[in-house]
């Protein structure tokens, strides 16, 4: 009888105008998960033209394409981890800049610390306790949802208190949902859907419909209960032009990056406002539904060119390409870029194995190379130690083609999982990698924005990961960005031990201080002094110079080899 009455329960699929129309008012607190593109385009869509004053909870504003609705004037507050561009390489948004600097608020936070005031609404505890943010700028910009405490229980540390978000409404995209609204989700799960647990209705788009009784065959992947959901909406593609991974679920379609198309979107972003606002119109607001959507893009990009992105459904999406590394020559074969990297790679490479770390955490770019170079050093030495990286991946193998994917990965998890435990936790022990816009004489790095009002890239987890037990920051120098102190701490400066520029090593003396130990050499034709006094000259604080400051060892072939093989392009290494 139970059973009976729940098949004749109605279903929730409906289109995603009808579900934003029953369920989405202006002034609402809106969560978008960042792989809930089609429902991004859509609430655009739906609301463009009008002044609705959301309030957007987004973990990474940029590479969910929530910037139409910044563009357009649907938003009056930003809650966000993270504002850039992600494809072919993070880079600032002008648009998101100019929204900045005309009055929107913005609500900076690392991505941990996005994720814990979700957390906190969906558990019902007012708020939970994290490490990220303490000491940054951020602890004082958000003192009214964020405290810090003594730890009561005595071990002498300062705790972080968040406050509980809960918001009127979220939209996640779904690997596939039943009628009634339980959804299931494959790894890596990056937000953990708390951003959704935490919301008060949710709108879940899903590439596929199954029946209950699928649901049931497969209630271990379930990750989000009907309960919760107003709403499902049939999306395929619905993560597009993102990645969406199958693994594990060999009878759905998965689909890889459209490069073509997100090429031809940063193209957009720095067209201007006409080239944007054009933009908007043809795949946003001219557009009625996903199905004209698909066709759009094949008859822009070739007839099959949908059907040509399936199966490739592990690629990572951004970091991989992008603008070449000026590569100023050296002696011995290589350019100044391969010999910050090969420096870096090898100064975690030897700490990771002096103090025992078992994790690597990669940069971005040159510090994700400097990191796979420590990652192949330390295991071909016999020391174990693993790839990790903030978004979930675990135990990967970087390849040329992709730096990593799902499928090369010992286990996949969630943000909040992989800071907190596996790179800031106490049980392990970890080496990050961290690049920035701005770096000062004790290590505190910069990438929110500076004190003119220009946003950089945002935090994203740069803060998260500056918990581990210790951080090499890889940054390309200039007086410009070596300041003596920074604009905005990002990421505080305590765990930071060394810093390698295109033109030397630094590493932190007793008081605190990063001194140059080390220096690039330029061939027999340039004096030690010369160097070093050039170092100095593109420091924008007094440097000090060890007294036993000398050149830096050179890349090995090896080393060389490694790097090359890993960016065979030389898009990071400029060659």
């Amino acid at each position: 009888m139970a059973e009976e009455r729940v098949l004749k329960v109605p279903d929730k699929v409906t289109t995603l105008e009808k579900a934003i129309a029953a369920h989405v008012r202006p002034g609402m607190t809106i969560h978008i998960e960042t792989r809930a593109r089609a429902a991004n385009r859509a609430l655009t869509r739906v609301f463009w033209g009008s002044r609705p004053d959301f309030t957007l909870c987004m973990m990474r504003l940029g590479a969910g394409h929530g910037v139409p609705l910044v563009f357009g004037g649907l938003v009056k507050k930003i809650i966000t981890g993270g504002y850039s561009d992600q494809y072919p390489t993070p880079k600032p948004i002008k648009f998101i800049q100019e929204a900045y600097k005309s009055g929107i608020q913005f609500e900076n936070w690392s991505l941990n610390g996005f994720i814990s005031r979700m957390k906190a609404g969906a558990l019902g505890t007012g708020f939970v306790t994290t490490k990220s943010i303490i000491g940054s700028t951020m602890e004082q910009e958000n003192a009214d949802v964020f405290k810090v405490i003594d730890d009561p229980f005595g071990s002498g540390r300062r705790i972080g208190l968040v406050k509980a978000l809960n918001p009127d409404v979220s939209f996640v995209h779904a690997d596939a949902a039943d009628a009634q609204g339980n959804a299931i989700f494959l790894p890596p799960w990056e937000e953990g859907l708390w951003g959704a647990k935490a919301s008060k209705g949710v709108i879940v788009t899903a590439e596929r419909l199954v029946s209950k009784d699928y649901i049931r065959e497969h209630s271990y992947l379930v990750k989000l209960p009907s309960t919760m959901v107003k709403a499902v909406v049939h999306a395929p593609f619905g993560s597009h032009p993102g990645v969406f991974s199958n693994l594990g679920m060999s009878d759905f379609n998965g689909y890889g990056l459209d490069r073509e198309f997100l090429l031809d979107y940063r193209a957009a972003l720095e067209g201007g406002h006409d080239a944007y606002r054009q933009w908007i119109q043809e795949w946003i607001l001219d557009v009625r539904d996903l199905n004209e959507y698909l066709a759009r893009i094949d008859a822009r990009y070739g007839a099959s060119h949908v059907d040509g992105l399936r199966g490739a459904s592990t690629e990572e999406e951004g970091e991989e390409g992008g603008a070449k590394s000026e590569g100023q020559k050296l002696a011995g074969g290589f350019n100044a870029t391969e010999m910050m990297v090969a420096t870096a790679g090898r100064v975690m490479a030897q700490r990771a194995m002096k103090y025992g770390y078992q994790h690597i955490q990669p940069g971005i770019g040159t510090g994700a190379l400097a990191a796979f170079l420590a990652y192949h050093l330390t295991n071909e030495a016999g020391h174990n130690t693993e790839l990790v990286v903030g978004t979930g991946f675990y135990g990967f193998v970087p390849r040329p083609s992709r730096l990593r994917s799902e499928e090369d990965c010992k286990m996949l998890t969630d943000t909040l999982e992989m800071y907190s435990v596996y790179v800031g936790g106490e049980t392990v022990k970890a080496i990050v990698a961290l690049g920035a816009g701005q770096v000062d004489k004790h290590g505190n790095l910069n990438s929110t924005r500076t004190r003119d009002g220009l946003l950089l890239a945002g935090v994203g987890g740069s803060n998260d990961a500056g918990a581990a037990q210790d951080v090499v920051v890889i940054a390309r120098q200039s007086a410009r960005r070596f300041v003596d102190q920074v604009d905005y701490i990002t990421v505080p400066g305590t765990r930071v031990s060394t810093l390698v520029s295109n033109m030397g090593v630094f590493e932190k003396d007793a008081d605190g201080e990063l001194v140059l130990t080390g220096y690039f050499a330029k061939g027999d034709s340039v004096s030690a002094e010369d160097s070093v006094r050039e170092v100095k000259q593109q420091c924008g604080w007094d440097l000090k110079v060890a007294p036993g400051v000398r050149p830096a060892d050179l890349p090995t072939q090896h080393e060389l080899d490694i790097m090359r093989y890993l960016d065979p392009r030389g898009d990071f290494l400029g060659r």
